[in-house]
């Protein structure tokens, strides 16, 4: 459904009140710089206990040496590129994505507009395994669920240009067939270049369950954005609702 404001249209206020779900910007970045640490520098090391010693998740207090290489590694750098790669500008989290023995650690990095990546580590047979990544900037993630059942990772990525920038929010979950993404909207468009202006915001909620997911948008248009860039011409908001697939093991749009 949507609403449009502009021009002498009647303004309508909205008042939406959901329970229990959580909210993710989709152009936020919620890095933690920290002084990183030497304990658990071996691969087999369970980390999870001192992620949660030092700050929980989305702390960037501690980078294990196995996960700092591997970052290296996707970059195409080695150690002594340590001021193009710093380790405080990584992001970690422990998240439990399956009933197994050991976590999973969710990591993060981006070093400009054009350079990022998303990985996600797997605690087995004693050592920690790459099973999901994304080759892209990484501007915010959120962990969903964890009240007795499976876990799930939403995070934000995307590129830009001069007047430009698109983002897409990627919701991860492990599935049948490994770690897979089971849903993607847009997170945040802008497109600057050329009159009217425009931006599209969504923002992503999850109930407590993970069963049920509300995506919404606000779309702006600015015909005259060197006067007031605050105070679009038109605004149009949508808003759309999926239920979870346990069969497709995806969100799939609801009728109702």
């Amino acid at each position: 459904m949507a609403e449009e404001e502009g021009g002498n249209v009647k303004k309508v206020i909205f008042l939406s009140i959901v329970l229990a779900v959580f909210f993710l910007s989709g152009c936020n970045n919620s890095n933690n710089p920290g002084n990183p640490g030497k304990e658990g520098n071996k691969p087999g090391e369970d980390i999870s206990s001192v992620i949660n010693s030092k700050g929980g998740q989305n702390s960037a207090e501690f980078v294990p040496d196995w996960l700092y290489q591997s970052l290296l590694a996707k970059f195409d750098l080695d150690a002594e590129n340590e001021l193009e790669l710093p380790r405080e500008a990584i992001t970690l989290a422990q998240v439990n994505m399956k009933n197994s023995a050991g976590p999973q650690i969710a990591a993060y990095v981006t070093l400009d507009r054009v350079e990022g990546y998303f990985l996600l580590y797997e605690f087995a047979e004693g050592n920690y395994k790459e099973v999901y990544s994304l080759h892209q900037p990484v501007y915010g993630l959120q962990v969903y669920g964890g009240w007795g059942g499976k876990q799930m990772i939403a995070f934000v990525s995307g590129h830009g240009g001069t007047g430009y920038q698109e983002n897409y929010f990627h919701l991860i979950s492990y599935t049948k067939d490994g770690y897979k993404e089971i849903w993607s909207g847009l997170a945040e468009k802008m497109e600057f270049v050329q009159l009217p202006y425009r931006r599209t915001v969504g923002s992503l909620n999850l109930s407590m369950d993970n069963q049920l997911l509300i995506y919404s948008t606000m779309n702006h248009e600015y015909a005259k954005p060197e006067e007031d860039i605050t105070n679009p011409d038109r605004v149009a908001k949508s808003v759309e609702l999926y239920r979870y697939d346990p069969q497709a093991e995806q969100f799939v749009a609801s009728s109702n």
